[in-house]
């Protein structure tokens, strides 16, 4: 089945044919991760930008790459578009990062310049910084956070720089910057956009599904998720939503190049998964049971005891996984005992929350074990003490034969 490179690599027609669609955004939403330098298009630069089918001259080193998930299928992206009767017009320019510790702000963005005369604003999703996913956190309990400021301010800038209808999209994080960004953006630019997608990026606290102009906004957003979506569920109450099929398993199909594509469209499926559902409801209950104050320090202690170590990112920190979550452990040790207790609370909560949800259905609780989890081989005495009911108990023992069987038939795919 096809993802979004075969997609890239077939498509013949013109934007004039066919505009601009969901396909398409993801596409554009996952080249914006690329680390584009001074050199392609920064922020500043001569409106006409620079076509795609030069981007794939240029990023033959590593740098263009540099610590971005799954550098071989971005390196096929690019080149399948580079070649793309539909995309290697595309002309990118502005391009903007900015990452401040101090600000506690990972924010990223790119124009791109269609060949019918609009335009498409796309915002990165998080990047592999620590500096980053604690911004991402923050989204639990204040907003806006610093990147979703920047957001706003991007697209007002893009909007004045460049003509014609826009598009606005952005994966993960980046879909939450390009909703947040139309729902707060000037009215002469809000009626420019045609179109906002979300691509399993997370929601909005309460706060602001409440205001008048979200409702206004929610009419263009198109929020598409895949079947175990958990990032995109978080903070999900009011946002509709439609789901993707994926060849991955649980987590790994937040990732863009899992999501499957048939013709010029996803290929879709009616719900979410009955084991991510139980997941988002865990932890939609746990942070309801938590202020807003709360959740703050809970995520403090966390990121407090990461940046203990000398990594910056996540790349850096797997380097030496041992040594550093025994820093971070350390670090942890040293907190006041009101704020031990208070953790040692809230993590009790959670799992009693986590608990309460597999009890509620038990047909979810082993559709919502990952495959990693078969590998530290429980024991069936252990398994015997979580009292479960006889059947699950004997679908749960037969699982990782089961997995072993599929993986050999398959070849070892991580296909479901």
């Amino acid at each position: 089945m096809a993802n979004i490179i075969d997609y890239a690599r077939e498509s013949k027609l013109a934007f004039s044919e066919l505009p601009l669609h969901a396909v398409d955004s993801l596409v554009l939403s996952q080249l914006s991760y690329l680390n584009f330098g001074e050199s392609f298009g920064t922020q500043g630069e001569a409106k006409n930008g620079i076509p795609l089918y030069e981007l794939a001259k240029n990023v033959l080193g590593d740098t263009a790459f540099l610590h971005i998930r799954d550098g071989v299928s971005n390196r096929a992206l690019v080149y399948a578009l580079s070649t793309s009767p539909r995309f290697r017009g595309i002309r990118f320019t502005d391009y903007a990062n900015k990452l401040s510790a101090a600000e506690e702000k990972q924010f990223s963005a790119v124009t791109f310049l269609l060949p019918d005369g609009n335009v498409y604003v796309a915002f990165r999703g998080t990047d592999s910084t620590f500096v980053g996913w604690k911004e991402d956190f923050n989204m639990s309990f204040t907003c806006p956070v610093p990147a979703q400021q920047e957001a706003v301010r991007y697209l007002e800038q893009a909007a004045l720089r460049h003509k014609g209808r826009i598009y606005v999209g952005g994966h993960s994080k980046g879909g939450n910057l390009a909703s947040y960004a139309t729902i707060f953006c000037t009215a002469p630019v809000f009626e420019r956009i045609e179109t906002v997608f979300s691509h399993d990026g997370p929601g909005f606290l309460e706060s602001v599904l409440a205001l008048p102009q979200y409702g206004a906004a929610s009419a263009k957003i198109k929020k598409t998720v895949p079947e175990s979506s958990v990032i995109g569920m978080l903070l999900q109450s009011q946002e509709s939503y439609e789901v993707v099929r994926s060849d991955r398993l649980f987590l790994m199909q937040h990732d863009p190049f899992s999501w499957l594509v048939q013709e010029n469209d996803f290929l879709r499926v009616n719900a979410i998964k009955g084991g991510a559902q139980a997941l988002n409801k865990t932890v939609h209950d746990w942070l309801g049971e938590l202020s807003p104050q709360q959740r703050m320090l809970f995520v403090d202690v966390l990121f407090n005891a990461l940046s203990a170590t000398d990594a910056k990112t996540l790349h850096e920190f797997m380097e030496d996984p041992r040594k550093n979550l025994m820093i971070a452990a350390g670090t942890a040790k040293k907190i006041d005992d009101d704020t031990r207790a208070f953790l040692s609370s809230a993590l009790r909560s959670l799992f009693a929350v986590g608990i309460h949800a597999f009890r509620a259905d038990p047909t979810r609780r082993i559709s919502l074990l990952p495959e990693a989890l078969f590998k530290l081989n429980v024991p069936p005495e252990a398994l015997e003490k979580l009292r479960l009911p006889p059947e699950t108990l004997a679908k749960l023992k037969a699982l990782p034969g089961a997995v072993s069987r599929l993986r050999a038939k398959r070849g070892g795919s991580q296909g479901e």
